[in-house]
């Protein structure tokens, strides 16, 4: 399966010169296994409970849009090798819409919302990667940024973020009661 890349967002300081740069994380090929049950009314209605799990391996995250007190740097973009498994447990409650035909398969649409749990527990990458563009293009603008501290905040272990779907697909009925 292919997992969505990740985006976001890191600071830090710089020779006390703040900065922030977006953080896009590719991920490998990975895992969804997801579990899915409800009740449907009988005008073509659905309400269900939606169990998903995302597992993937990560291959690289690039910065770019890099800034520095509100300055673009015109660094273009950085990469840092990163390590690791993301792991995503989600829940959602979603409702969908039977739209009745004579015959199989029955087109459907619907939506959910719900929240994801983003775990990174047992990533490793170089946290440094993206600080040491900016110091390095700061001290080719100017010679006095020379040997000067650099630090970037860790990455978050765990974080729950809002999460929904739309989409549209094909039911097949197995009996009155299982449709897939």
């Amino acid at each position: 399966m292919f997992i969505d890349d990740t985006e976001s967002n890191t600071s830090g300081t710089t020779a006390t010169t703040p900065y922030a740069a977006n953080a896009e994380t590719t991920h490998k090929t990975g895992l969804i296994i997801a579990g899915v049950a409800g009740y449907g009314f009988d005008y073509g209605l659905r309400v269900e409970g939606e169990w998903f799990f995302v597992r993937s391996k990560l291959d690289k995250m690039t910065y770019s849009g890099t800034t520095a007190t509100g300055t673009s740097l015109g660094i273009g973009e950085a990469e840092a090798p990163i390590f690791g498994t993301a792991k995503q447990p989600a829940l959602s409650a979603n409702v969908g819409k039977d739209v009745e035909t004579e015959s199989e398969p029955v087109p459907f649409c619907g939506g959910g919302i719900g929240f994801m749990r983003v775990e990174w527990g047992d990533v490793k990458y170089n946290k440094d990667q993206p600080a040491q563009t900016v110091y390095d293009a700061l001290r080719a603008a100017n010679p006095r940024f020379l040997n000067v501290g650099i630090s970037v905040p860790d990455l978050s272990t765990t974080d729950t973020v809002l999460v929904w779907q739309l989409g549209v697909g094909l039911g097949y009925s197995l009996d009155d009661n299982v449709t897939l």
